[in-house]
């Protein structure tokens, strides 16, 4: 084995070690100090394991602690009709960040009753993540809210919306399909896009919705 490839096999074990001691916290850092002892040849690995994952953790927690909810940290969610969408809108609310939730219908049951609770604490815009103008319409809402309030940044994208139609694969018509497809992948992908110039000019990480792996069970209906 040549020294570049032993060199890229040292660093992935390093690596792999690392993310297993940051993911036991203290405990793994215990257990990983004491297979060093046992094993003189690891000890070295396992020390300087140990210092980079003491301070992974305290990077991580003093970032943690910068990162304070406020009004002035915009969240934009996508799907809150119902479901995940419809709970994460108010806890954010809740949390002190601005939101800005996109709903398929202002009519649906969801959509009133966060109105009724949050009135325009949390900005409603109608959004269909299949529709260029839909789209746009929000795009445009997150950049007159930005433009009129200086201070304020965008803090963070959430693609929920999402559909599945629940039963066995070869019982789905060729429509279902492809109804899903439109929604789950490219409206997210149309969303995002639209949203690039603003994720670049905030530096912010769009977060994908869990429908992409695991849709919940509703039945040709956007939520």
């Amino acid at each position: 084995m040549g020294t570049f490839s032993k060199t890229l096999l040292t660093a992935f074990e390093v690596i792999n070690e690392l993310y297993t001691a940051l993911g036991a916290g203290v405990l793994g850092m215990i257990v990983l100090l004491k297979h060093g002892f046992e094993s003189h040849q690891s000890i070295k690995k396992a020390v300087s394991v140990v210092a980079l994952t003491t301070v992974s953790l305290i990077f991580v927690t003093r970032q943690t602690e910068k990162l304070k909810p406020n009004k002035k940290k915009v969240v934009c969610i996508t799907g809150c009709d119902s479901g995940l969408g419809f709970s994460l809108a108010q806890h954010a609310a809740d949390l002190g960040f601005t939101i800005v939730a996109g709903f398929l219908s202002l009519d649906s049951k969801g959509s009133k009753e966060i109105r009724s609770h949050y009135g325009g604490n949390i900005i409603q815009i109608q959004l269909d993540i299949t529709s260029t103008s839909s789209i746009q319409a929000v795009v445009q809402t997150l950049e007159h809210l930005l433009i009129r309030n200086p201070g304020y940044s965008l803090h963070a994208v959430i693609n929920n919306a999402g559909v599945m139609v629940f039963g066995e694969f070869e019982w789905l018509t060729e429509r279902l399909i492809q109804e899903q497809v439109n929604i789950n992948l490219m409206g997210t992908f149309k969303f995002t896009n639209a949203l690039c110039p603003l994720l670049r000019q905030y530096k912010v990480i769009a977060l994908k919705q869990h429908y992409l792996v695991l849709p919940s069970m509703v039945q040709q209906k956007q939520h």
